[in-house]
């Protein structure tokens, strides 16, 4: 979402035990990524992403698996992401990969 500083959320993430930023390279170029954590529960993906340039050549799908290889070797049981409802094509391709939604609710509170 526009509102979201990425940047700042990656340098979050970076340098944690719990958090990893994953990149596909090609030639040089950073062409994909993922943001994965855990929360001492449970695993997250965050930020999937490709260029588009290079959509369509299995690189999400080469990320989220290492992403949840970084969570088993973490031993987290589970791994959960979060999905617009209206983006009913990337939910496809989750189910595809074997996710599935859940009935829950999704509840925030902004802190700053």
């Amino acid at each position: 979402m526009p509102w979201n500083d990425i940047e700042a959320e990656f340098r979050l993430a970076l340098g944690r035990v719990n958090s990893e930023i994953l990149v596909a390279e090609q030639d040089g170029r950073i062409v994909g990524s993922v943001m994965v954590g855990h929360d001492g529960h449970r695993g997250w993906l965050y930020y999937v992403a490709t260029d588009p340039a290079f959509r369509r050549q299995g690189i999400a799908g080469q990320l989220i698996g290492a992403a949840e290889a970084w969570l088993k070797a973490r031993q987290m049981p589970k791994v959960q992401l979060l999905v617009r409802s209206s983006n009913v094509s990337v939910m496809r391709y989750y189910e595809a990969m074997g996710y599935e939604a859940v009935a829950s609710a999704l509840m925030q509170k902004r802190l700053g």
